[in-house]
């Protein structure tokens, strides 16, 4: 079912009218959506489904929200890489303008292990693009990893290989972080060295998040008789992966926290309790959790790959980027046992927060809202790109 979330931008009077669209409204999703429909200048409707049937919302969540919506009463689509642009543009003549905002894309995303390339969403998500009047990606590494993935795919034709695609694409591509709902950021808490460190993991309970090399890691500090205390947060999949079940009695005696934590406010407080942030994701476009624990005074520990190293700032990537799980382990256990000073540590903190704050709906809904305008001023309604 189709919900619409009180029409947010309604509330607002006369302006430029947006319909968003999200096919699979939860997770980072949900939280993109909402924060850029409460900060938007323009009149905001958000037509979700809910997140489940991911495959299904990508290929078919348009005919749905054509059902419910007359989008030729709007100025400008905002669409999320689960929807089919293609489709909306061949059922509804005179639709309007549409940017596509590409949270992640099915060229280059990780499959768990025995799982084959699915050609199908591979071409829907192609011919997505192709329909699209604007792509925006979530980060320069995203960008480069699709035009990558794009080549790869197109390889796979036997024959009449459409190698125009990529200049197409590139033509109307760029790149635009997310905004991210934070408050001023906290204040960064003096080390007393009486209580072991906090580590925090907030991310998605999914393989392409690597939990191995976490629990690797922290198994590694453990055995060394280090002692810290530990919160696993983060969304859990359908099935609670088996690392966690064996985490939560393997480190019994350190746990905080176990679990999903639904309220922002809760979920806030514990990060600021915390000391160290580890992210050991095989799969990250951009890395909100991580931003937002950096922004609640968390020190990082991430791996030298994927949007990090494009996020942190250059002369921080030696404190803070590790190259390998062995790496990890030996930089937390350094950080576990008061390693760095607390005027060092505090230093590096303050700039991350410092950048973590720059992503800010505050900061960039701006940038959001002139993409919209900027399509509805060049009359592209009707256009098939």
């Amino acid at each position: 079912m189709v919900s619409i979330h009180d029409s947010i931008g309604d509330m607002k009077g006369p302006g430029t009218r947006v319909l968003f669209i999200e096919g699979f409204y939860g997770g980072s999703h949900r939280y993109f959506a909402r924060g850029f429909a409460e900060n938007s200048r323009h009149r905001v409707t958000l037509a979700t489904m809910p997140a489940r049937y991911w495959k299904w919302r990508l290929k078919s969540s348009a005919y749905h929200i054509l059902s419910r919506h007359d989008i030729r009463a709007f100025d400008v689509i905002f669409a999320t890489s689960m929807t089919d642009v293609s489709q909306l543009k061949a059922l509804a003549p005179g639709c309007p303008p549409v940017l596509l905002y590409m949270h992640e894309n099915q060229l280059t995303y990780p499959r768990p292990e025995g799982a084959h390339r699915d050609m199908h969403l591979e071409m829907a998500q192609v011919g997505s693009c192709l329909a699209a009047d604007r792509i925006l990606f979530n980060s320069r590494y995203h960008k480069n990893a699709f035009f990558s993935g794009l080549k790869a795919h197109l390889d796979t034709y036997p024959e009449y290989r459409p190698s125009w695609i990529t200049g197409a694409l590139k033509a109307k591509a760029g790149v635009l972080y997310p905004g991210i709902g934070l408050e001023e950021p906290a204040m960064v808490k003096e080390k007393s060295g009486s209580h072991p460190a906090h580590v925090i993991w907030n991310h998605r309970w999914e393989f392409d998040k690597q939990p191995k090399s976490f629990f690797y890691a922290l198994n590694k500090v453990k055995n060394a008789g280090i002692p810290f205390r530990l919160s696993l947060l983060g969304e859990p999949s359908i099935v609670q992966p088996e690392e966690f079940l064996a985490a939560k009695e393997m480190f019994r005696k350190e746990l905080v926290h176990f679990g999903y934590v639904p309220s922002r406010t809760r979920y806030r407080k514990i990060l600021e309790n915390g000391d160290i942030l580890v992210s050991t994701a095989i799969q990250e476009n951009f890395g909100i959790s991580v931003m937002e624990g950096i922004h609640a005074g968390l020190f990082p520990l991430l791996p030298d790959r994927l949007s990090y190293p494009e996020l942190i700032p250059k002369n921080l990537h030696p404190h803070v980027l590790y190259k390998n799980r062995q790496d990890l382990a030996a930089r937390l256990a350094f950080l576990c046992s008061g390693g760095k000073s607390a005027i060092e540590q505090r230093t590096i903190i303050g700039q991350l927060q410092k950048k973590a704050d720059g992503f800010s709906w505050r900061k960039v809904i701006e940038k959001y809202d002139d993409e919209l305008s900027s399509l509805v001023n060049r009359g592209l309604r009707g256009s098939q790109t």
